[in-house]
């Protein structure tokens, strides 16, 4: 997926584009007390991640219903859900590559101006 337009000029005013400026190239978690325990809970997460977002969507949308409204429900429910399984997949990268998440940057711009566009505050 490409856009025409520099990241900062569609995200301009948009909350996401410090979590995206804080990925950037050279970031690391060394300074993260959770980075050790996300990197050695990754083995343990990745085969069990369907059932975790499984159930994350159902208890998200019951919590706030009014989520529901940025959600297309083809991409829901369909097999293979599709948003289920970016978020999984996305969880799954997070967890991996935790100590170098520069390599994340380019997923991450993609992930804020959905977010922005929709108007979702981090």
């Amino acid at each position: 997926i490409g856009y025409s337009t520099s990241l900062a000029d569609t995200m301009s005013g948009c909350p996401s584009t410090a979590i995206v400026k804080s990925t950037s190239p050279a970031v690391t978690m060394s300074g993260c007390p959770f980075a050790a325990i996300v990197k050695a809970t990754a083995p343990a997460v990745a085969p069990k991640v369907r059932e975790i977002v499984d159930d994350f969507y159902p208890r998200m949308f019951s919590n706030s219903p009014e989520a529901k409204a940025f959600f297309n429900p083809a991409n829901q429910f369909k097999e293979p859900p599709l948003q289920r399984m970016a978020l999984a997949n996305a969880v799954v990268a997070y967890a991996t590559s935790i100590d170098d998440l520069s390599k994340l940057t380019g997923a991450l711009e993609i992930i804020a101006h959905k977010h922005c566009g929709l108007g979702v505050k981090p």
